[in-house]
């Protein structure tokens, strides 16, 4: 099944790019604990920021049938890459905890508008036999935009700190901009 896919270039390029979108996370994930850490922030704070991360998460996944009932795929995956460039801009400029409870909110938006973008893309356009070949293909561009991603911004984290936020805006929007393409050109299952 992945073969099938892999010949139908806008689901490739939808998926792709939405891998691309969550890889903007990258220096969040990795270098987020040590960054608020090192401002002086105690383990606990910083338990309670990721924690709210994970509270903005699900109350827009509650929210997901109504969202994809109002918006399309590529409009939820824009919102998605604006939330992610505030949340990277915000990061990048400041470790002020009102800053950072502002900034966690947007996790909603940077991880999981785009990932219900992304599920609802596959769901629409890609027939129910090859939708596990499709979130795995979502998945491995995740994990290596990732990689790269990290690779790109470890020495400018060891050096400038929160300045490795500043390149997760790109990697959001040209994940966004590949995505969105994809989204638009497949054609919707009959």
């Amino acid at each position: 099944p992945i073969g099938e896919l892999l010949r139908r270039p806008a689901v490739v390029a939808a998926l792709a790019g939405s891998g691309i979108v969550q890889a903007s996370h990258a220096t969040y994930y990795v270098f987020s604990t040590l960054h608020w850490t090192k401002a002086g922030h105690s383990t606990g704070v910083v338990g309670a920021l990721w924690a709210e991360g994970v509270v903005a998460e699900v109350l827009l996944f509650a929210a997901a049938s109504r969202l994809r009932a109002r918006f399309n795929e590529s409009m939820l995956m824009w919102v998605a890459v604006l939330g992610g460039c505030a949340r990277w801009i915000a990061l990048a400029l400041s470790t002020d905890l009102y800053v950072l409870v502002g900034a966690q909110w947007l996790h909603a938006l940077s991880f999981s508008a785009a990932h219900v973008a992304t599920m609802s893309f596959i769901a629409s356009r890609v027939p129910a036999e090859h939708s596990a070949s499709a979130q795995s293909l979502y998945g491995a561009f995740n994990i290596a935009s990732h990689a790269l991603a990290l690779a790109c911004v470890t020495k400018l984290f060891a050096d400038h700190g929160g300045a490795a936020f500043w390149p997760m805006i790109g990697v959001a929007l040209l994940g966004g901009t590949v995505a969105m393409w994809g989204m638009r050109r497949a054609p919707a299952l009959a």
